[in-house]
């Protein structure tokens, strides 16, 4: 097959596909975080089980971790 037609196709099925899924997409505010930095860290403070704990803001994170003595101190299992 040509290459070019490929590219063609991939990117009629992305275009068209996108439309349905943009119809029903709005953007809004669902909360609303003070954000301190910390050199080129942006931290905020939240509360675990009544506790104030302080965070690392990462929306882009993969996965969140938490060491097992802050575990421990949280009351978390």
């Amino acid at each position: 097959m040509d290459r070019r037609w490929l590219v063609r196709l991939g990117i009629a099925l992305t275009v068209g596909g996108a439309a349905p899924a943009q119809a029903d997409c709005k953007l809004g505010i669902m909360a609303t975080l003070p954000i301190t930095m910390q050199g080129l860290r942006p931290t905020t403070i939240a509360q675990i089980n009544g506790v104030d704990a302080p965070f690392l803001v990462d929306s882009g994170a993969f996965f969140s971790i938490i060491t097992p003595g802050s575990a421990r101190h949280f009351g978390l299992n």
